[in-house]
């Protein structure tokens, strides 16, 4: 298929301006993106804006859902009425006569290889674009369990908190008030022995808890590496005792538990502000009016950094309230 289009400067709020003594529009403050060392798509998009954004054109190319589209080049007619064949990156063949066919370069929005396996495939990305099939609108029902992942700076650690869990009969509950029904109904079962009269008002204490919604990532080193870590699904203790642990009761969180598989997270998938993981049904209908629903989870950015109240080695007063030298409240 061939198509005539003209193409046209790329454009975008707050481009550099082609003229020197120009001033470029103010709403887009390019100074306030401030990437970390391992965001490079962010770095990509700021090298484009800054740097090559007045060396891009944009052509036309309208094309329909749901098809694979390759480009096999474009034909250029210049002012002086000359016409160039161009075709894609890495596509000209500039290989040597019987040398084999080295990795294509790297790229945007394409397909590694177009789906071919065994000798037939290409290391790289392939030249077809594809443009799967969409729906104008998703319905998106109500969140059955939601996670954060936030960093405990004092703790040197992660902590997954569930914030939203699915009881057993279908309801969504606070993850809070899941949590406190469940270790109160353990303690009334397993009643927890009074203690003896302590001889010195304070007593030394090795850890504290937390509550039993909060699950522990601990940091752990890549096999075979000395520096790069990641995050280990771990657990705490429960306040109830006998050696029971904390288990997770979200499935985003408990995957593999049941068949004994240790859970990594990669270490940049918690940034500083965190991430919030959702866990929800869509429904929609297709272009011939069949329903589909599928169960989906998504990631959002967190709001940053939290406190879990762990501490450890402290002395924990045994006094009961009202003696004094305690505070009281009024």
């Amino acid at each position: 298929m061939n198509r005539t289009v003209f193409p046209a400067p790329v454009r975008f709020s707050g481009m550099p301006l082609p003229r020197w003594w120009a001033v470029e529009d103010g709403r887009t403050n390019f100074a306030a993106v401030r990437p970390d060392s391992t965001d490079l798509a962010r770095l990509i998009f700021l090298e484009f804006a800054l740097v090559y954004s007045n060396d891009w054109f944009l052509l036309p190319c309208d094309l329909p859902a749901g098809t694979l589209a390759s480009i096999r080049g474009l034909m250029v007619t210049d002012v002086f009425g000359e016409r160039l064949w161009i075709e894609p990156a890495g596509e000209s063949g500039d290989e040597a006569e019987g040398e084999p066919r080295g990795p294509r370069p790297w790229s945007m929005f394409s397909l590694n290889a177009l789906g071919k396996t065994g000798d037939d495939a290409v290391d790289g990305p392939g030249p077809g674009l594809l443009l799967p099939s969409s729906v104008p609108k998703v319905a998106e029902g109500p969140v059955l369990e939601e996670v954060t992942l936030i960093r405990d700076e004092m703790a040197n650690m992660v902590w997954g908190v569930e914030r939203t869990v699915t009881l057993p009969h279908g309801e969504a509950r606070r993850g809070t008030e899941a949590a406190a029904e469940v270790l109160a109904h353990r303690l009334r079962l397993h009643p927890p022995q009074p203690p003896a009269a302590p001889a010195a008002p304070e007593a030394y204490t090795a850890m504290s808890s937390v509550p039993e919604n909060w699950i522990p990532f601990i940091p752990v080193h890549v096999p075979d590496q000395n520096r790069d870590i990641r995050l280990q699904r771990a657990a705490m203790p429960s306040v109830v005792g006998g050696g029971r642990l904390v288990r997770p009761r979200t499935s985003l969180l408990r995957e593999g538990f049941d068949a004994g598989r240790q859970y990594f997270v990669n270490e940049e998938e918690v940034p500083q502000a965190g991430t919030k993981l959702t866990l929800a049904y869509n429904r929609t209908r297709w272009h011939d009016g069949r329903v589909a629903l599928w169960l989906s989870a998504r990631t959002h950015a967190g709001r940053g950094q939290a406190s879990s109240g762990l501490a450890f080695d402290y002395l924990a007063d045994t006094r009961p309230p009202g003696q004094p030298g305690q505070a009281q409240g009024g």
